[in-house]
């Protein structure tokens, strides 16, 4: 945020957040079984996903050969560039969903790119116990909770390893997930 803004809680209510009852797997994806699937979702994602969050989606996927990123929302020009990269066989590109709710929730933890938005996402991912990792001051943080802020960019690789290697924290974190999408 600038020194002149601030982020403001207003009550609100999301219309449709009922499961549709579609069902997905990984496989549905062509994701394998045993990938940690780290879920990017959004309606601007070219614009939302710079080089330097790109170069820390990089930095993880270097951590662990099971690191897969999967995208949700149309994003040709992120697309474009990943396709010529070294990772591009660890990026699925999901495209717009119609089941968004349930695409998430094949997400073994929901990746907030540093913006404003994305409010939607985090709580579809906290209402199918997908934890969240988020930067302070935003949709997402304020809908998730505190308890998903990473301290700064340059620690997303570090968070999205315990959460992969550390299984009492992702137990934790689910735990969180349902108790924070108890308000909703």
């Amino acid at each position: 945020l600038d020194k002149n803004q601030k982020v403001i809680d207003v009550p609100h209510e999301i219309g449709g957040i009922d499961k549709s009852g579609v069902l997905y797997k990984k496989c549905d994806f062509g994701i394998s079984e045993d990938a940690f699937v780290i879920v990017i979702a959004g309606n601007r994602l070219d614009q939302e996903i710079t080089m330097k969050f790109l170069l820390i989606l990089y930095e993880i996927l270097e951590q662990n050969d099971k690191f897969v990123i999967a995208m949700i929302g149309d994003c040709k020009d992120v697309k474009h560039t990943v396709e010529i990269g070294h990772f591009s066989d660890r990026f699925y590109f999901l495209g717009n969903q119609k089941a968004f709710r349930e695409v998430i929730s094949i997400g073994d933890v929901f990746l907030n790119p540093p913006r404003q938005g994305g409010g939607t996402g985090g709580l579809f991912a906290i209402l199918e116990q997908v934890p969240v990792v988020t930067l302070d001051d935003c949709d997402v943080e304020s809908i998730c909770g505190k308890e998903f802020v990473c301290e700064s960019i340059i620690d997303i690789p570090n968070l999205i390893h315990k959460y992969f290697q550390d299984v009492e924290f992702m137990r934790k974190q689910k735990e969180v997930c349902k108790v924070n999408a108890e308000k909703f």
